[in-house]
């Protein structure tokens, strides 16, 4: 791929990018919270947990447990609550904040005592501060994990709110997902020969390339992916949710560390929104030299490490709340997780 390719490529997954949070970048609305208590608070929904919302009234803020939340109702324009003129607006549940972008951390982290269920992983917010994820699929593969995720803080300033994150992945086993090309010599055990038509029993060596598993061995002329080691990914993850925005923008680095290998970078920028109360949209163009995406040739190395997802998420499929599914593009293809 020529240089001019790549940068017309890269500023198409920039235009996507912007496309999908033209939406999202709307002024927040107006909202009317009705408490259990049949109190009203009408101002601007700023932050959401899963646990409480933060509102900015004309009297200043005030953070709100969601158990005593009976409804909240969205307005773009003026609310009135005058019996002449009683706004058409619709409930909305708010979505949770992500703690991933698919495989990529935010900045954001459960709260104190949240448990998280995804179709990969699970978690629990130890603090308010920090919590530990471990992939459950890996389990399977003889490999313990366990991820800690630190939030350096999480701050609200004049243009937004925003957060840092930074924390570890530790495997007992296994090797990670991680992939690089190779071009050796491999030995064939018999081959047909064309000239005589026939098929010959004699080993000869023939030049062979294929994308093989970081931490495979080379050995008696194969590539073997039987190489259980203690290995380790270091990551840190900046998310800003600028004020009056439906959208949250991250970008993060990792690095993976497998014994007797370069070490792997991954860079990644992402952008999730809230196009709807009950729809999540989220895309992310990275860089990484060590990734197979989900189409790929087996004989041919990228020309370019540089790759984009998109994909949605949301909680109406089977109307259970806080259950959120979905799909995008890269592999696993379909997603989802539980909080509560």
């Amino acid at each position: 791929m020529s240089l001019c390719s790549f940068f017309a490529r890269l500023f198409g997954y920039v235009l996507l990018i912007i496309a999908v949070s033209i939406k999202a970048v709307e002024p927040l609305p107006k909202a009317l919270i009705t408490l259990q208590s049949s109190e009203i608070i009408q101002g601007v929904i700023t932050e959401q947990r899963t646990g409480f919302v933060v509102v900015e009234t004309p009297f200043g803020e005030l953070t709100v447990p969601r158990k005593k939340i009976k409804s909240i109702h969205y307005k773009r324009e003026k609310l009135s609550v005058t019996a002449s003129s009683k706004p058409k607006n619709q409930t909305v549940k708010p979505a949770d904040e992500l703690i991933n972008i698919w495989f990529d951390p935010t900045g954001h982290v459960l709260s104190k005592g949240e448990l998280y269920f995804s179709f990969l992983s699970w978690g629990y917010g130890v603090t308010e501060d920090f919590h530990v994820t471990t992939a459950w699929y890996r389990y399977f593969l003889g490999d313990f994990n366990v991820r800690g995720k630190y939030q350096v803080f999480d701050e609200r300033m004049e243009y937004g709110k925003h957060s840092l994150a930074v924390g570890a992945h530790l495997h007992t086993g296994s090797q990670p997902d991680k992939y690089r090309f190779e071009t050796y010599s491999q030995k064939e055990h018999g081959y047909y020969d064309e000239s005589t038509q026939s098929f010959v029993e004699k080993e000869r060596w023939v030049p062979a390339s294929e994308w093989v598993q970081v931490g495979s061995r080379y050995r008696d002329g194969y590539f073997q992916d039987d190489n259980s080691q203690l290995w380790s990914e270091w990551f840190a993850a900046y998310t800003l949710a600028p004020t009056g925005q439906n959208v949250n923008y991250t970008l993060g680095a990792s690095f993976t560390h497998y014994p007797d290998e370069k070490l792997m970078p991954r860079l990644y920028f992402a952008v999730d929104a809230n196009v709807h109360e009950n729809f999540k949209v989220m895309a992310e163009v990275f860089y990484d030299p060590y990734y197979r995406p989900i189409h790929y040739n087996h004989d041919e190395d990228n020309a370019m490490p540089v790759f984009f997802d998109v994909g949605f998420l949301t909680d109406r499929l089977l109307r259970v709340d806080n259950l959120w599914l979905g799909i995008h593009f890269q592999k696993p293809v379909i997603t989802g997780f539980y909080r509560f």
